[in-house]
């Protein structure tokens, strides 16, 4: 159960920093093979993060870029240039938003 409640805290931290609807991402325990994978309900998406996976790699960047690759795969079906460049743009909203967020609470030092 501590497992699911450090995953859940990790999911609702990436929720925030790409500001994504709450619940947007949820849990599945299946093959630990699969990290995330997205899936539509009728007009509306969701993403799946997998629990039995998140046992074996904890790190946090490797969960946001889970999903940033499965939100670049709602926007685009197709591997290319348009799916890079989301991924890309999604990763750096993430990054800007940590960044705002460790300035604010006065987590981050910047060089003079």
């Amino acid at each position: 159960m501590k497992n699911y409640f450090d995953f859940r805290q990790r999911i609702d931290r990436i929720e925030s920093l790409l500001e994504l609807p709450e619940d947007f991402l949820k849990v599945m325990h299946v093959d630990p093979r699969s990290d995330a994978r997205y899936h539509r309900f009728g007009r509306s998406n969701s993403i799946f993060l997998n629990l039995a996976r998140f046992n074996q790699n904890k790190n946090v960047f490797f969960w946001l870029f889970a999903v940033a690759r499965e939100l670049s795969y709602i926007k685009t079906r197709r591997l290319g240039y348009y799916f890079i460049n989301q991924l890309r743009d999604i990763l750096t909203v993430a990054v800007e938003s940590q960044v705002q967020s460790r300035r604010s609470e006065g987590r981050l030092q910047t060089r003079p």
